[in-house]
């Protein structure tokens, strides 16, 4: 076996322990005591591999220099976010989505969903029987949620919204009606418990969105598509981002459009206001204490107004940036299941902050190779 096979196994299983790790650290296995050396046992052995794997590709000269400035740029702006702003993981992200440049985002992104499902069947069935918690909160409203082995009741709603995604893609030629009916009912059922209504419409307009992209392609609508992609390319990231930031900035309650708006989205365009008045705007981050507890609830959801306010103003360009790149690119090559994947990102985005959770987010990991002028789509 050559060793570029190897370097891209070694890149896998990375990617494959350490979202495996991240997900559960999400759920009661956390509680477990047996458990904590396991999960820094999982992380250590990632981080040993993608050391690896980074440095072959450094010595052996497998970066352009365009890669390579680019590359250093995020990654100081990582630094002094991180100084700024007391948050180290992306800087980790980083470094898993830099040693994947050389790696088929496809192969990344068929890696993540084999671990999303493998997490779901460890999540869901130990709560089933018995061998994790299934814990249940209440809301003021009276409403029961259900965490189905994740420490509540959100992340899994969310994770399953993220997992439907990355079977849109993966499956986007070879899927069958009955696997669409499956993850169907998955969103349904995993709604009936929790009740979080964001990530189980958009998941729901996912799969009907798939379907129709299916069924058009089919009846050789193909060109029409692309066309329509290549529009929806250029406005996907400036819609969603500069609708919730205007949204959140200009959030009057006294105004009934927002009123009624801020009472959809459960208060957060409030909390979001609060905190832009409150904090606002950095450069390149701030120390924020948010909270979740109900006497001091302050959490900004959205994953824009969370970058904005947390990492500043530069880490929020950067994001948008990328993010536009690479709708562009998926529209250039003509992969329209991975736009609109993203495009549904983008949209969840506005109004739940897992866009750079690297546990639920797969697609962050195909950024770096998909960027790069060889990344190339069948």
């Amino acid at each position: 076996m050559k060793k570029e096979q190897i370097l891209k196994y070694i890149y896998l299983l990375a990617v494959c322990v350490f979202m495996l790790e991240v997900i559960l650290f999400d759920s009661c296995y956390r509680d477990i005591a047996g458990l904590h050396g396991v999960f820094v046992l999982m992380r250590l052995s990632s981080y040993g591999m993608i050391l690896v794997k980074l440095a072959w590709d450094l010595f052996s000269r497998k970066y352009s220099i365009r890669e390579l400035l680019i590359y250093a740029a995020v990654g100081i702006l990582l630094v002094l976010v991180a100084y700024f702003s007391g948050k180290k993981d992306y800087l980790i992200y980083w470094a898993f989505i830099v040693a994947g440049h050389d790696i088929d985002y496809r192969v990344i992104i068929k890696a993540a969903l084999g671990v999303h499902l493998l997490a779901l069947v460890l999540t869901i069935g130990g709560s089933l029987i018995g061998v994790i918690p299934n814990n249940i909160n209440i809301r003021s409203d009276g409403t029961v949620r259900e965490g189905l082995g994740f420490l509540f009741g959100g992340l899994i709603a969310h994770f399953v919204f993220y997992t439907v995604l990355l079977w849109i893609y993966c499956r986007k030629e070879v899927g069958t009606w009955i696997e669409f009916l499956l993850m169907l009912l998955l969103q349904c059922w995993v709604f009936s418990k929790t009740d979080t209504k964001a990530p189980f419409a958009f998941g729901i307009a996912a799969l009907l969105g798939a379907a129709v992209l299916k069924l058009a392609q089919r009846q050789g609508l193909n060109k029409q598509i692309e066309k329509a992609a290549g529009y929806a390319s250029w406005l996907i990231i400036p819609v969603s981002v500069c609708g919730i930031l205007l949204l959140t900035y200009f959030y009057d309650p006294s105004v009934s459009f927002f009123h009624k708006l801020n009472s959809l989205l459960t208060d957060r365009l409030r909390y979001g206001h609060d905190a832009w008045m409150q904090y606002g705007i950095p450069l390149f981050g701030q120390r924020i204490s948010w909270s979740v507890e109900k006497s001091s609830y302050n959490y900004v959801d959205s994953s824009y107004i969370h970058i904005l306010l947390n990492y500043g103003v530069l880490m929020l360009g950067s994001v948008c940036v990328g993010f536009h790149c690479l709708c562009r690119k998926a529209a250039k090559n003509k992969s329209v299941f991975l736009l609109l994947c993203l495009a549904f990102v983008a949209l969840h985005s506005m109004f739940d902050d897992q866009l750079l959770w690297l546990g639920s987010n797969g697609f962050l990991l195909c950024c770096s190779c998909f960027l790069s002028p060889s990344a190339k789509e069948s």
